[in-house]
């Protein structure tokens, strides 16, 4: 069971996020954890997964592709306790094929609070660090009561080391209380001091996951806001002198990543750091927001998507040529399974969409739709995202870009696009009304004005683009709304951002023979408001 600080409850940390976008089991500001627990959301749950299609309930989920679900953590002691007559009592009433059990949580993650003592700059807690649970007392009490009989405890935070109530835990917990029960967390490192080592060593087993984004410390200190890169590398190697041999099975090291536009070329040095300290490291792909650092959302995808393939040549050739070389990790590697974690790099490659390096894509400069500004000016910073519409429903953004004092600029392909908001560390969201469309008719288009608007007269057809023209824009008036109607001149994705100038022009396109001639191309761009939009 794994409760956030806003009280809503999942059963598996994958539920939420990553592409993944199942209804919450309940939430414990309204209910006990107990009401929680054999609740509707878990009978449901617990139907799903002891039916034929439940079998493959998780085979399309990100944790599956990365060979993330293990077995399950089955406690050994001297003598039963309450924690391991759980366990028995759990396995023995699913085997019986029942939704509602009187076995209670064997492995809880807890956040009451998003409180932490950095700022990171694509954390999506940091739109609010302040959120708590509006009822942690009772539920603090609640899952103190649970500690007996559960297998594993997983602090969560904001920063766990932080928070009253996991002080308070690591004060009080004795063997005596529950001799089985594993630690577990995910921290940022700033905090784990000898004498908190001290207090871990207590535990039967121990298993810390530091937050490392980069092994490049002055850009570790830029996405990690108030970090001391320095002080948590050592705090890292502090643990490891605890550890000793990384094959200890009772004091677990490792880190995660989270992959992004920022530090993806920092993916083959952390790499390397897994290796020479000897500890695992997992690589989750940032894939959602925020929308300028997600992996598969763009501004000038021919431009980003030229410096990830760099990337992930550069790793292949490390894999290829180096990652066996050295006599050293080789026991390492095979022990703990490092192959498996590249198993993490070629899924977050897999989900890099390279086809858009074939598509042609077109440089659109505009403004916000008059009328529409209320729907954005509240949010800071801000990102505006292009949701891929047909219609009838919004896709994902795939595009964005940065809003400026001048407006928003980016390369779009042909279709249609819903425009929003995606604030730096919020999930992104459609405007709901305002939408627009990328036209090449593949030739020529003359702009002229009629009394319904806008007229346009279409001829000389030519090939389409690969790069496209750049856009400027203009509104229209007559339409109460905001339209592009524009011709440009070719511009390389990493060429020059000056003034265009505007009506009908040429680009450049290569002829067969090698040489360039120049061909006639136009493109409609409107984004204009209207009375809503499908979803």
């Amino acid at each position: 069971m794994i409760i956030g600080a806003d009280g809503n409850v999942s059963p598996c940390s994958y539920y939420q996020g990553f592409g993944n976008s199942q209804p919450f089991i309940g939430n414990v500001n309204d209910t006990s954890i107990a009401e929680v627990w054999n609740g509707e959301g878990y009978q449901r749950l617990r139907s799903f997964m002891l039916s034929e299609e439940g079998k493959n309930g998780c085979s399309g989920c990100l944790a599956m592709a990365q060979e993330l679900m293990g077995s399950p953590f089955l406690p050994s002691a001297e003598r039963p306790c309450a924690a391991t007559d759980n366990v028995e009592l759990m396995m023995r009433e699913v085997a019986e094929r029942k939704t509602i059990i009187q076995a209670k949580p064997g492995r809880l993650s807890y956040t009451p609070s998003q409180r932490c003592n950095f700022r990171c700059s694509f954390c999506y807690q940091d739109y609010d660090h302040s959120l708590s649970l509006k009822s942690m007392r009772r539920v603090d009490g609640e899952v103190l009561e649970l500690v007996p009989f559960l297998v594993q405890v997983i602090a969560g935070g904001g920063e766990p080391f932080v928070l009253p109530v996991w002080q308070r835990f690591l004060r009080d917990y004795s063997l005596e209380r529950n001799p089985v029960l594993s630690f577990a967390t995910t921290t940022n490192g700033s905090l784990v001091n000898e004498k908190l080592l001290e207090k871990l060593a207590i535990f039967p087993s121990v298993a810390i996951n530091f937050s490392l984004d980069a092994r490049d410390e002055a850009l570790f200190g830029k996405l990690r806001i108030h970090s001391k890169p320095a002080e948590v590398f050592r705090n890292v190697r502090r643990c490891l002198e605890r550890r000793g041999d990384f094959t200890n099975p009772n004091f677990l090291v490792s880190a995660c990543m989270t992959v992004m536009k920022s530090n993806l070329a920092e993916v083959l040095p952390m790499f390397r750091l897994m290796l020479e300290w000897q500890i695992t490291i997992g690589f989750s792909p940032l894939n959602v927001y925020p929308l300028h650092e997600s992996v598969v959302c763009f501004n000038n995808p021919h431009r980003e998507l030229a410096e990830m393939r760099r990337v992930r040549a550069d790793f292949d050739r490390f894999r290829e040529e180096e990652l066996h070389s050295r006599p050293e990790y080789e026991e390492f590697i095979t022990r703990a399974g490092v192959e498996g974690f590249i198993k993490h790099i070629e899924v977050l490659w897999d989900l890099i969409p390279w086809d858009l390096e074939s598509t042609p894509h077109y440089h659109v400069r505009g403004a916000i739709p008059p009328g529409v500004e209320a729907d954005f000016s509240h949010r800071s910073p801000l990102v505006v995202g292009f949701f891929p519409y047909d219609g009838e429903r919004l896709d994902r953004p795939r595009y964005f870009s940065r809003l400026r004092p001048e407006g928003w600029d980016v390369w779009l392909p042909e279709g249609r696009f819903a425009l929003g908001h995606a604030p730096a560390n919020v999930n992104p969201s459609a405007a709901g009304n305002v939408h627009g469309e990328v036209v090449d008719y593949n030739w020529v288009v003359r702009v002229e004005r009629a009394d319904d608007g806008i007229m346009l007269v279409g001829y000389d057809r030519t090939p389409a683009p690969c790069h496209g023209p750049d856009l400027v824009g203009m509104v229209d008036e007559a339409d109460n709304g905001f339209s592009q109607d524009m011709t440009g001149v070719a511009q390389p994705p990493d060429g020059p951002d000056d003034d265009r100038p505007s009506g009908e022009e040429t680009h450049t396109t290569p002829a067969e023979d090698g040489q360039e001639h120049r061909a006639p191309v136009s493109l409609l761009v409107r984004f204009k408001r209207f009375a809503g939009i499908g979803r």
